[in-house]
């Protein structure tokens, strides 16, 4: 039995996850709670918040769950650590109290933002390698100052949410680069706060935590926080990373060229650079890595795991059914039900979410749907057609980002990985492989996300010694799935659903 566990909060936009991974990597147990978000009339109908309180009592929950599954005493949990969805963020007051709890997707300050892009856009984008700006917590602030001045005057600090959470557990209010590169108000090239920006925005310069490196030890579990979880006072709690990031850890990367595939609610492709590189035209996101001499280029193939959830419930009742009777996986039923429909779905095309990121066109919403060839014969079509059309509209989506990025970046990919639910499906990431027409990395756990962050708590506790130790003891790889040589028409198929694509914005 291993002698030291971690305690890893993963916070994600559907719920709340717990797990407990030893030094070694081994996944000993995960603990899941959804949790929900709500739209004040005054903000309707694009803003959104979460109760914080609600949200710490399942983090609380969930915490004393995964103990009780690892069946290990809380004495043992040698660190605790969290990541986050990005782009969250928590306001508090200078006693710690909750002023404002908002996800990624509160876009109440829609016309601050764009009145951010229009008065200083470009230049905001050289230092925070992001846009559009109504995204972001900057441009929540100036909604705050504008229309709840009350609330604004109060706020001592901004958390994004994985450092609210470390917050809960310790009483210790820091930032990390990798999470707060998402305000939009951080400096990506020197890894501080922009006083530029805040100078342009007319934003107070006071309110911003000091900034420390992933795997730096915080603080401890307070007593309150102890009663709370089941945790033991005093065990150490060290500082994660954002999400995607810290995937990218999980799967073992740290070299420039590496690339992970994080095929989660949306599906982001981020690959590391040894310097920061800015594209020309705003479509991608530059954002900073968990270790200071690296920063990320990301491309992000939009929404996709939550999509595919949609299809599984309203197209696959009889999987769902099957699954829940006999204890299965109704993703992986619908893997097997699409394993005889060949390559490019007998003519189907999907166009239901994956696309080619570009954040300087972000806009209204387009057309979308499933395209058949004509003439139309529906006697041939179902869901199998449209399920796998799907998938593969995924893998095209996939395709389309790795070329950004190649050539954004002027260099070639030089290894590459996958993780995330939708890395469960064997039929997906084959898939992914032909098209790129590239080997892919799958990993012993899916939860990349997680492992990562478990990395950061053992350099944080110094079980480990340093991130190369950490990765070559916990980082545990499954196979490479090679590309198929006999499936070459993917890079046909690849190309019509492009050209329909390009069709469709056109509309």
């Amino acid at each position: 039995m291993a002698e030291n566990y971690f305690l890893i909060v993963d916070a994600g936009t559907g719920g709340g996850r717990c797990l407990i991974f030893d030094d070694v990597g081994t996944l000993h147990a995960i603990a899941y709670q959804e949790w929900t978000y709500y739209t004040p009339e005054e903000v309707a109908p694009y803003g959104r918040e979460f109760n914080p309180n609600e949200f710490w009592e399942i983090i609380c929950n969930i915490s004393k769950q995964a103990i009780k599954q690892a069946k290990i005493k809380p004495k043992q949990i040698k660190g605790v650590s969290a990541s986050s969805f990005r782009e969250g963020a928590v306001f508090i007051n200078e006693n710690g109290k909750e002023l404002y709890a908002g996800p990624a997707n509160d876009i109440r300050a829609l016309e601050q933002g764009m009145n951010i892009k229009a008065s200083h856009g470009k230049e905001i984008y050289h230092i925070t390698g992001r846009t559009p700006p109504f995204m972001f917590a900057s441009a929540r602030l100036k909604w705050f100052k504008e229309k709840k001045a009350e609330i604004y005057n109060q706020i001592d600090r901004i958390l994004m949410m994985n450092e609210w959470i470390l917050f809960k557990f310790s009483g210790q209010a820091y930032s990390e680069p990798t999470n707060v590169c998402e305000t939009d108000l951080f400096n990506i090239h020197s890894r501080t706060w922009s006083k530029e920006i805040l100078k342009w925005l007319d934003l107070k310069d006071d309110i911003f935590p000091n900034v420390v490196n992933a795997g730096t030890k915080i603080g401890e579990v307070t007593n309150q926080a102890a009663a709370e979880t089941s945790l033991i006072e005093g065990t150490p709690v060290v500082m994660g990373g954002a999400d995607s990031q810290c995937a990218l850890l999980g799967m073992g990367f740290r070299e420039e060229g590496q690339l992970g595939i994080v095929a989660g609610t949306t599906t982001a492709l981020q690959v590391i650079t040894s310097r920061p590189i800015l594209d020309e035209k705003m479509r991608t996101w530059t954002n900073n890595y968990l270790f200071p001499n690296f920063w990320i280029l990301e491309s992000n193939a939009g929404e996709s795991g939550k999509i595919f959830r949609w299809i599984r419930d309203n197209m696959a009742d009889l999987e769902r059914e099957v699954a829940q009777e006999e204890g299965k996986d109704a993703f992986q039923l619908m893997d097997n039900l699409v394993t005889d429909v060949p390559p490019g779905s007998e003519g189907v095309f999907a166009f239901l979410g994956p696309m080619i990121m570009n954040m300087d066109a972000v806009g209204p919403l387009g057309f979308g749907g499933f395209l058949f060839e004509l003439p139309i014969y529906m006697g041939n079509y179902g869901k199998k057609q449209m399920i796998r059309a799907f998938l593969e509209s995924m893998a095209y989506a996939i395709k389309g980002n790795w070329d950004q990025l190649e050539s954004i970046s002027k260099m070639k990919i030089k290894e590459a990985g996958i993780c995330g639910g939708l890395a469960k499906s064997e039929l997906f990431v084959q898939m992914i492989a032909n098209t790129l027409r590239f080997p892919i990395k799958t990993y012993q756990t899916i939860e990349a996300t997680g492992l990562g962050t478990a990395i950061c708590a053992a350099v944080g506790t110094g079980v480990h010694s340093s991130f190369s130790e950490a990765i070559n003891a916990m980082v545990q790889l499954q196979k490479i799935v090679e590309p198929d040589p006999a499936q070459k028409k993917y890079r046909k198929f690849y190309k019509k659903w492009l050209k329909l694509s390009k069709k469709l914005r056109q509309i």
